[in-house]
């Protein structure tokens, strides 16, 4: 029960095809994956054992779902970091966790060398690519020489996959931690809603370092996607990739959906390939959805999810009718109810906190247990 059978089960099921585009070439998903599986080697060789938390932090590139797929495979657990933190937050971040590695680009090393300096028991910076900072090592010759590493670290349904750190409205962010049995049902859930009957070809434009970044990341090689992507969200090459790419499917935060309709070079771009565009990350005012919908004549939906319930909680299948106001119906597996501050459930038009049930239920905050019995109640 690993995460990283993922992406075996999507090649056995779609076989080898060109299934990511970026920055002008395209990578097969078997070239991925065995990327991959020799990335895996390396970080075994720089000391990485199973359940040693390990740091990924990069914009946007083919080796963050690389570096994903190899940690999973040898039995570790993903820290992804986003790429706008700055020194402190980061420090923050891999003191708290533990972590003994990060995984980083050139561009952020410099980030990640300041913040993991003074911190007592740290291992290294493994840099994708040439870096002469000290503490850092670029493994791009070590990558390509490597044997792949062709085994899976077998764990368990409830094992620890990922610890993403929350924001932090208050104090310093919290670690939640999800299990590989919620990744794998998140995934697999979600997948159910699509339109089976096409091989979607996509375009990746949220950070792969947010939980929604890594579920789209999860469900393209289950449905045999075509993933093109951006290193970082900018409107009018993301115009430009959908002409170029034919892209069908999205999905945006409500903020680029207001840049990409507004745009002042829109109209120039051929854009009539776009059929579904799916919000998350913040709330999907009903004016914009239909003012999206209108300009790009293709179909929006809402979605609703939360890093503690590892992402999507509520959702629409591509051919249910949108209900303006709402993020759509529980995804399979999942219970949602509406509850007061002493926990009795309430009924239709009243006012509450949405509580979750169900398998996609992190395990729990890092290291604070308090805090987790406090948020999670009867399940």
């Amino acid at each position: 029960m690993n995460a990283a059978f993922l992406a075996n089960e999507g090649l056995a099921r779609w076989g080898e095809y060109p299934a990511t585009f970026f920055e002008g070439r395209a990578y097969t998903n078997r070239e991925q994956l065995e990327y991959a599986c020799r990335l895996a080697t390396v970080l075994k060789a720089h000391g990485v054992q199973p359940d040693d938390r390990v740091v990924v932090m990069m914009t946007t590139c083919v080796e963050v779902p690389a570096s994903f797929q190899a940690i999973w495979r040898i039995g570790a657990v993903i820290i992804p970091i986003m790429p706008q933190l700055i020194a402190p937050e980061v420090a923050y971040i891999v003191e708290n966790s533990g972590a003994r590695l990060v995984l980083t680009s050139p561009q952020l090393a410099p980030v990640v060398a300041e913040a993991t300096r003074d911190i007592e028991g740290f291992g290294e910076i493994l840099v994708f690519g040439e870096c002469d900072l000290p503490g850092t090592t670029n493994i791009e010759s070590e990558v390509a020489a490597a044997a792949p590493q062709g085994d899976i670290v077998e764990k368990s349904y409830d094992d620890l996959a990922v610890l993403v750190y929350t924001s932090g409205t208050t104090g310093h962010p919290k670690g939640v931690m999800l299990a590989h049995g919620a990744l794998i049902d998140n995934a697999q859930a979600v997948a159910k809603l699509f339109n089976r009957s096409e091989r979607s070809r996509t375009l990746m434009v949220l950070p792969m370092s947010h939980v929604y970044g890594m579920l789209l990341m999860n469900i393209s090689g289950l449905l045999g996607q075509y993933m093109a992507m951006l290193r970082r969200f900018d409107p009018e090459e993301t115009l430009r990739m959908i002409e170029q790419y034919r892209v069908e499917r999205m999905s945006l935060a409500p903020t680029m959906m207001v840049y990409l309709a507004n745009h002042p070079t829109r109209e120039q771009y051929d854009v009539s390939s776009l059929k579904y565009v799916t919000g998350g990350s913040a709330p999907l005012a009903e004016e914009l959805r239909q003012e999206f919908q209108r300009k790009f004549d293709c179909r929006v939906k809402d979605g609703y999810g939360q890093s503690e319930a590892t992402c999507a909680v509520a959702a629409y299948h591509d051919d249910e009718e949108i209900v303006p106001g709402s993020a759509g119906r529980a995804i399979s597996g999942v219970e949602l109810c509406i509850q007061d501050d002493d926990h009795n459930i309430l009924g239709p038009n009243e006012t509450g906190e949405i509580c979750i049930r169900g398998s996609i239920v992190m395990q729990g905050y890092w290291n604070r247990p308090e805090a987790t019995a406090e948020t999670i109640v009867d399940g």
